[in-house]
């Protein structure tokens, strides 16, 4: 939670770069609104962004200048071995799960063996793991593929004869 005294001295510092009229009014209504949402460190970086980047033309800055700046942090998880599984297990990811699943297992262990060696013991976001399922992605083959047998040259070949067969039926 944002302290007021926080709130008052890095507003107090952002408003006088800007030149801009000091409203106790105005500070006390933008504390109101953005107390619940922004911790002491975080607002001093905002606010120190916003002094170096945006021109406020003698106005308060707009709550949206605020906000578009806080950073959402996103999920993450630990790559660690035995702690980590892409497609089972108590510390599985669902909601990679139609991916995981339509994988052949050849992918999927590659995809683990890569994340344990180059990021194992690290937090990374859900969103590098699934680059990186993208990235190893192939599909399974379903029961009723074709499996290779034999020359493929002698089958083409039957194929087309049989095809272009003059018998009548």
């Amino acid at each position: 939670m944002l302290t007021k005294a926080c709130f008052d001295k890095c507003m107090n510092i952002l408003l006088a770069f800007a030149e801009v009229q000091i409203s106790k009014e105005k500070n006390c209504a933008f504390y109101t609104l953005m107390k619940n949402d922004f911790s002491d460190s975080e607002f001093g970086n905002i606010c120190e962004d916003i002094c170096k980047t945006e021109l406020l033309y003698g106005r308060y800055p707009a709550p949206k200048l605020f906000y578009d700046r806080k950073k959402t942090k996103e999920q993450t998880v630990l790559i660690r071995e035995g702690s980590f599984y892409i497609d089972s297990g108590e510390n599985y990811l669902p909601m990679f799960k139609d991916k995981i699943d339509s994988m052949s297992e050849d992918s999927k262990e590659r995809c683990l063996i890569w994340l344990l060696n180059n990021k194992g013991g690290e937090e990374v976001e859900l969103s590098f793991v699934e680059k990186m399922i993208d990235k190893f992605y192939r599909p399974k083959y379903n029961d009723n593929s074709v499996e290779y047998s034999g020359n493929v040259k002698e089958l083409v070949s039957d194929a087309v004869k049989y095809l272009t067969c003059d018998e009548e039926v």
